[in-house]
């Protein structure tokens, strides 16, 4: 079966021959990098590198993933925030907006900072792999853009204080999302995927997310109309009853949450994507425990074989592999567990 069949079928609630490692967070390691021989800044600025960067580890290992772009800060630069490039990777640490009366989306949002490196790295990407992998456009979700624009901090306190004027600007945020998931499906993405780090309940309240989410969540699935996944980082024990109500077909959680736990809550309803430790594990190695958790994580339900959260850039190219192999079925249960 070839990866992308197998990827859309896992996808849309059907029973590909093996689970997929084609999952909605970022691959890209230093190996691959200095492999390439670029500079780490360029992977985010140049698209045919960024695809390069990308595309390596499915040469190299088999690993399914191809998804860009390689950060959270895409929206939030193209609205203002000042990107600094730290050890080679973009990062936002000041807030643009201290009220929410503030926030203003430009006209021309899509032809600034890097959006357009997303759309070309994804355009080159479909042109080498398209017939046999899925391509992924992640966005950053409405809330954890919120977070980005305004702080963290402040963006906590709304959602208690001043939860109506938030879930305002949430539905002004997510047109963002909602545009560029179209302009990607325009340019040959099979996969929306949505990262939403800040939705954890060790962030947001679980009520906000029942009370204003779900219904942002439903907006966009409802517009978008493709194949859509959600990640969400750290806990969403509390949430997870709520997930089917939010439209996405899959949904990517962190190593706190037991699968077995999950799946009894929404398996069958929503494609479940995880969920091994992406430091403890995918990092620290080594590849017999890699081998030995992505059996686990296989063994208690998950539909898409993928880590907790984004790659270590420090990971090692061996210990993906490892990875890619326990899916695929090329090592044997006893010798490991």
């Amino acid at each position: 079966m070839l990866p992308k069949r197998r990827t859309i079928i896992a996808y849309t609630g059907g029973k590909p021959d093996r689970p997929p490692t084609a999952f909605p967070l970022t691959t890209h390691l230093r190996e691959s990098v200095n492999i390439l021989g670029y500079r780490v800044e360029d992977i985010y600025r140049d698209p045919e590198k960024q695809a390069n960067v990308v595309a390596l580890l499915w040469e190299k290992t088999g690993l399914e993933t191809l998804l860009v772009p390689l950060d959270l800060n895409v929206e939030a630069e193209a609205l203002g925030c000042r990107v600094k490039y730290i050890d080679g990777h973009p990062n936002i640490h000041e807030a643009l907006y201290r009220d929410l009366g503030s926030l203003r989306i430009p006209e021309d949002l899509f032809d600034r900072g890097r959006f357009q490196v997303k759309y070309d790295a994804i355009r080159i990407l479909r042109e080498k792999y398209g017939d046999v992998l899925a391509v992924f456009n992640r966005v950053t979700g409405p809330m954890t853009m919120a977070g980005l624009i305004f702080g963290v901090d402040r963006v906590v306190v709304w959602t208690r204080r001043r939860k109506r004027e938030l879930r305002d600007i949430l539905e002004q945020l997510v047109e963002i999302n909602i545009e560029d998931a179209r302009k990607s499906l325009r340019k040959g993405v099979d996969i929306v995927a949505m990262a939403e780090p800040t939705a954890t309940c060790d962030i947001t309240p679980p009520d906000f997310f029942a009370e204003v989410l779900v219904d942002v969540y439903r907006e966009f699935n409802k517009r978008v109309g493709s194949i859509t996944a959600l990640h969400i980082c750290g806990n969403t024990n509390p949430i997870l009853k709520y997930i089917p109500e939010t439209g996405f077909n899959a949904f990517s959680f962190d190593s706190k949450v037991n699968v077995s736990y999950a799946k009894s809550i929404i398996g069958g309803r929503v494609t479940l994507i995880g969920n091994i430790h992406n430091v403890n594990v995918l990092l620290k190695g080594p590849p017999e425990n890699i081998i030995r958790e992505s059996l686990r994580a296989i063994s208690e339900g998950v539909d898409v074989l993928a880590t907790s959260c984004d790659f270590p850039f420090n990971a090692p190219i061996e210990h993906v592999n490892a990875m890619v192999k326990a899916a695929e079925g090329l090592v044997a249960r006893s010798d490991i567990l």
